[in-house]
């Protein structure tokens, strides 16, 4: 089967091409980061596309929270007239069936842009599903961690970076708020069983355990030699608490997907050989095809 990925170069991106190639699918990837030709919210960059996928799975988005406050015309453009251009590319090749990642954001009394554009995209799906009868799964995904995260922000891979740069961990708020946690190797099983098994169009939660912060931070402290410090610093503005309930079982427990994520992140920074958080300018993306730890981020 041929897919087009979007967002491949990413963190869920990166895992997920390297799973469809084992799995004999081929891939064709567009991230921005790679080329500005890559941008998807322009059409013409996917009317120069050479062949036709059967699939699209539609990962690329602008996924900061506190970024889409601070820069919301660029996310309003990357995530709705992105999304956008890629129904109507689905629609003109008479492409019928489409993965949309979404967000559980979007069930948070807070808005953001980030989780507005999200909604809206969820609607365009819903109207070119019932419009144009494209197959059409929305994923809400909620936190996801593992393997080729180190460029994220989200708070697991913050602190591990913080741990591994000898800095204390620094927890927003009193700690005590909990978010739902899912390994990413879950999503990736999720979107590979989807592209075998599409849907008109119907909406799954992909969730996994419910932890607070402290939780966390706890499993965090159990895993090293040095016990880590902490630091808590006050947060009006941290989002509350969401719980889900998810629409599927995930495989991977949290305690395990903590331990496969730091031997990867050690493994990252023996090769890099520097500190993940000494350079704020690096780019933390990874090629799976040159990286050396990459066949063991399962292991």
């Amino acid at each position: 089967m041929h897919i087009l990925v979007t967002g491949s170069s990413g963190f869920i991106g990166t895992n997920l091409t390297i799973a469809l190639k084992k799995l004999g699918h081929k891939v064709t990837g567009l991230d921005i980061k790679h080329s500005p030709l890559h941008d998807i919210s322009n059409y013409q960059t996917l009317k120069s596309l050479t062949t036709k996928p059967s699939t699209i799975v539609h990962l690329a988005a602008l996924t900061g929270v506190l970024q889409s406050v601070q820069y919301p015309v660029q996310t309003f453009k990357s995530n709705i007239l992105g999304t956008f251009s890629l129904l109507e590319y689905a629609r003109k090749n008479s492409i019928k069936n489409f993965i949309f990642i979404s967000s559980c954001s979007i069930l948070s009394p807070t808005t953001t842009p980030y989780s507005a554009s999200k909604l809206i995209g969820e609607r365009l799906c819903a109207t070119y599903s019932d419009t144009y009868s494209i197959n059409i799964d929305i994923l809400r995904l909620t936190n996801i961690f593992g393997p080729f995260s180190a460029h994220k922000t989200s708070v697991i891979p913050k602190f591990i970076k913080q741990i591994l740069s000898n800095q204390p961990m620094t927890v927003r708020g009193d700690g005590s708020q909990s978010r739902s946690f899912v390994y990413v190797s879950d999503v990736v099983d999720s979107i590979t069983h989807y592209i075998s098994n599409p849907s008109r169009y119907k909406i799954h939660t992909i969730a996994g355990e419910q932890k607070t912060i402290l939780n966390l931070v706890d499993e965090l402290i159990l895993a090293f030699p040095r016990v880590p410090e902490v630091k808590f610093v006050s947060e009006e503005n941290e989002p509350k608490s969401i719980e889900v309930i998810s629409s599927i079982k995930p495989k991977v427990d949290f305690r395990s997907g903590i331990n496969k994520t730091l031997r990867w992140f050690m493994d990252y920074q023996y090769e890099r050989k520097t500190s993940l958080t000494s350079d704020p300018d690096v780019d933390w993306y990874v090629n799976p095809r040159t990286a050396s730890f990459a066949g063991r981020q399962n292991s």
